[in-house]
């Protein structure tokens, strides 16, 4: 009987020790951020929070506004397992873009060019926007979306953050050197 109770004990300590190690395993570290300066790095962090605690929100105005059924992979990229790498040098894919991406990998990658015109911006809450846009959208690729898919996508993501914040003094996609008409046309 005594040894019955041991085993049970024993039992529940066991499952609560597995269970500790799963939540362990399982808990989201936070975002994979490189070779962004240290302030770049905190607002990024930040602005993926921000776009995690506010997702259900923006799937539904993406949705709504578009045939776009967002899914959960850029879900994910918010919550889980985006990655963002900011770039010093515009060669390859930065050569003429904001940003770029392929899909599956969960990077953003962030460009000279973006980044030259979004860090020197005087109030944070404009280059969170602008940070937000660029993620909303280069992660919509690592999902395997085109820009056909994703036309409105980018524009949305801007108008969205700047419904929340209120405070946000850019007036279009175009203050964080991103051009509205090729996100929205796809060309």
């Amino acid at each position: 009987m005594k040894s019955d109770g041991v085993v049970r004990k024993m039992g529940l300590l066991m499952m609560s020790f597995v269970g500790a190690m799963y939540y362990a395993q399982s808990t989201y570290a936070g975002p994979d951020i490189k070779n962004c300066s240290n302030k770049q790095t905190k607002e990024i962090s930040q602005t993926i929070d921000w776009g995690a605690a506010h997702w259900k929100q923006f799937e539904a105005l993406v949705e709504k506004k578009t045939t776009v059924a967002i899914k959960n992979c850029l879900e994910k990229r918010f919550k889980k397992n985006g990655r963002v790498v900011c770039h010093t040098k515009a060669k390859g894919f930065c050569k003429k873009n904001a940003g770029w991406s392929l899909p599956s990998i969960k990077k953003c990658h962030m460009c000279p060019a973006f980044l030259t015109t979004v860090t020197p911006l005087p109030k944070k809450v404009d280059r969170q926007a602008c940070y937000y846009t660029l993620m909303v959208h280069e992660w919509s690729h690592t999902c395997g979306r085109t820009h056909k898919s994703i036309e409105n996508i980018a524009s949305l993501a801007f108008d969205f953050w700047k419904r929340k914040h209120p405070k946000t003094g850019l007036s279009s996609m175009a203050g964080c050197n991103m051009l509205e008409d090729v996100y929205k046309t796809g060309k």
